[in-house]
């Protein structure tokens, strides 16, 4: 008795819950247990469908699988010996025979309704992609945009609100296979270039961080003819931040994560200003370099 609540107790804990609840169904509990048994496994379907389609959070569905295996603790801690009358192979019970038919056929349809059953490799799945960055806060929400070639397709999709991205119309034969996520999102990339993964089924967590390439502000200061390469010109970027050039007249410098502009289309104000020449004031945007030319005095 006490091995055998052992057992299910370990397909529980590690995750095994679907063959759990088979084994429970096959015993032939009273009335009661069974009402807790379907209802589990109905509330586990449900869980596994909200899991899926993405619309748990992290904590919730943490929350809600630790609430299903507690459920299912307590019906295993409070099996009688009278219920557990044949076993089989492994120690695992098998049916009753006293357990009617008609019980037997509605169980079994709660199962299949609730997916317990397994399912063939042709249902729809979802893939769920969450977008974080290393703190584990949702980022780029409604900016970036991912993409996975999986097979003959090629899946695109913007980045929804909380980070998520949800990839519908995966199948069961998909499960198992590897998939590699793409980035496209100014400033942001992944880290370490983690973007491979394999699918199980389970939402996955996509780590970003911003690149430099945002802050790089480079360029050349020539003379107006630009026959002349100008050192010593004083580049300074917004207000407060000055660079100089060098022997080639060029400039080249990374700015902080906190005085990087958020776009490409956002532009840095430059004022350039050199001994003999006119100070001048130019728009700078990031991804490029650039060709200044002063006039002289």
């Amino acid at each position: 008795m006490e091995e055998l609540k052992s057992k299910l107790k370990d397909l529980i804990t590690s995750g095994k819950i679907d063959k759990a609840i088979k084994q429970l169904v096959s015993m032939d509990l009273d009335s009661s247990k069974k009402d807790k048994v379907a209802a589990i496994a109905s509330r586990y379907n449900r869980y596994k469908e909200e899991k899926n389609q993405g619309t748990l959070t992290y904590e919730q569905a943490t929350v809600t699988e630790n609430q299903i295996v507690a459920s299912l603790i307590e019906v295993v801690n409070n099996l009688d010996k009278k219920e557990i009358k044949i076993t089989g192979g492994g120690g695992l019970p098998l049916k009753p025979i006293l357990l009617s038919l008609a019980g037997v056929i509605i169980i079994a349809l709660i199962l299949f309704q609730s997916g317990v059953f397994s399912k063939s490799g042709s249902d729809n799945l979802q893939l769920t992609v969450f977008v974080q960055d290393e703190a584990g806060n949702p980022v780029l929400e409604n900016e970036g945009k991912l993409n996975i070639p999986l097979g003959n397709r090629a899946l695109n999709s913007l980045i929804g609100p909380n980070g998520r991205t949800n990839f519908a119309d995966i199948t069961g034969d998909n499960v198992g296979d590897s998939i590699v996520i793409g980035l496209e999102a100014e400033g942001w990339e992944i880290v370490d270039g983690k973007n491979a993964f394999v699918f199980d089924g389970e939402p996955i967590k996509l780590t970003v961080m911003k690149d430099e390439s945002l802050g790089i502000v480079k360029g050349v200061v020539k003379s107006r003819d630009g026959q002349e390469f100008i050192q010593g010109a004083s580049v300074t970027i917004g207000a407060d931040t000055v660079i100089t050039t060098n022997a080639s007249g060029v400039f080249n410098t990374t700015l902080p994560s906190h005085m990087r502009v958020t776009a490409e289309s956002t532009p840095y104000n430059l004022t350039i200003s050199a001994p003999g020449y006119k100070t001048t004031t130019q728009y700078y945007y990031p991804g490029q370099s650039t060709e200044i030319r002063l006039n002289k005095n």
